[in-house]
């Protein structure tokens, strides 16, 4: 509870508020796609996850500390990011959300977990609300230029969010503050980054 405290005290400070905080630690992470804050103290590994307003717009963030990265936490925050990567790919002009549902199930796939896409909504569209709609098999929503998207990919144990900007062909993360580890993934011309964890 202590966390979510100094988290929306920290959002306060910029002049928004926290319309939905999640915290967990340790073994919660594993077992909650969307941890609610506890008096669970806090041991090894923590993730924040955060959906902030500001002058009546939205954006969504998730981040991870470890005091140790383990190499099993390393490889599957890696295999997120790769989903995540590939879903702003995926962010194009024109996309409906079941196409970007269904390049979430095949990067879960490529990157060894198939199936995971079943256990937790994978984000989509965020402006207005902390999604303004939802990518799914049958979701007939499609992307549309300007607008702001939040994915949200997770394998059991760890999770990879932030916000993006489509503008015309060019995607921009704008919850990047390039003061926390990223992992980065060439295409084409273009570098996209995912958040990492950041180890004490």
């Amino acid at each position: 509870m202590d966390v979510a405290v100094a988290v929306e005290d920290c959002i306060r400070q910029l002049g928004a508020r926290a319309v939905v905080t999640l915290i967990g630690a340790d073994d919660r992470i594993r077992r909650f796609r969307h941890p609610v804050p506890t008096t669970n103290v806090w041991r090894e590994t923590l993730l924040v996850g955060l959906c902030a307003e500001r002058g009546g717009l939205v954006v969504a963030l998730s981040r991870m500390v470890s005091v140790r990265v383990s190499s099993q936490l390393r490889s599957v925050t890696e295999a997120t990011a790769e989903v995540f990567g590939r879903l702003l790919r995926g962010t194009r002009q024109g996309a409906t959300g079941a196409q970007l549902f269904s390049v979430a199930t095949e990067a879960y796939a490529a990157v060894g977990h198939r199936g995971q896409e079943s256990l937790h909504h994978q984000g989509g569209a965020i402006g207005y609300r902390s999604r303004d709609w939802i990518a799914h098999p049958s979701s007939a929503e499609v992307v549309r230029s300007p607008q702001a998207f939040a994915w949200n990919p997770s394998i059991t144990g760890s999770k990879v969010e932030d916000t993006a900007l489509l503008l015309d062909d060019h995607i921009d993360l704008i919850t990047s503050t390039g003061q926390w580890p990223t992992l980065a993934t060439e295409d084409g011309a273009e570098q996209l980054s995912a958040a990492a964890i950041l180890e004490l």
